[in-house]
């Protein structure tokens, strides 16, 4: 939700969509066709790194950034290996 208001105050940002899992942000990124997408690491049905591996299949072009309150270097790794632009 923080983050939701945050982009939603910027003039150069608009808030598309939102998921609660990765399966969603799979479902989500195929209806909207976001330009950023950001990206948790931890989620139900379908964890981040999935979401972001399964994106990337479809769109190699698909611009996705991990925010994440996982500390770890490992799954930093991972989602960067997976295609995240940014973590």
């Amino acid at each position: 939700m923080g983050i939701s208001t945050i982009i939603e105050g910027q003039e150069d940002m608009k808030l598309v969509g939102e998921a609660t899992n990765g399966a969603e942000a799979l479902e989500q990124f195929r209806a909207l066709r976001p330009d950023v997408t950001l990206m948790d690491l931890q989620m139900p049905r379908m964890s981040g790194v999935d979401a972001i591996t399964a994106i990337r299949a479809e769109s190699e072009n698909a611009r996705i950034i991990v925010l994440t309150t996982y500390a770890g270097d490992a799954q930093a790794m991972r989602a960067l290996k997976a295609g995240a632009v940014g973590y």
